[in-house]
């Protein structure tokens, strides 16, 4: 949802494609810098996320950012 965090751009290759008994794993202050869902109140986040939802407010807040992603998480 983001492609042009820097944090998610480095740890791609340490992920990409490891089986889930090699997979690597992270803490909670790494989620926070690369997971969308601990990210909700990221401008680049809510601002990727209105390409695809442009009924999203102007500012939303973190339970109505949460509800946009699920919906396209549904459908991935």
């Amino acid at each position: 949802m983001e492609p042009a965090n820097g944090a998610v751009r480095a740890r791609l290759p340490r992920v990409a494609g490891h089986a889930s008994k090699t997979s690597v794993a992270s803490t909670l202050k790494d989620e926070e810098q690369f997971n969308t869902f601990f990210r909700l109140t990221s401008p680049s986040l809510v601002a990727q996320l209105r390409e695809s939802s442009p009924d999203l407010p102007e500012e939303p807040d973190a339970k109505t950012v949460f509800l946009k992603l699920r919906e396209l998480r549904n459908r991935w």
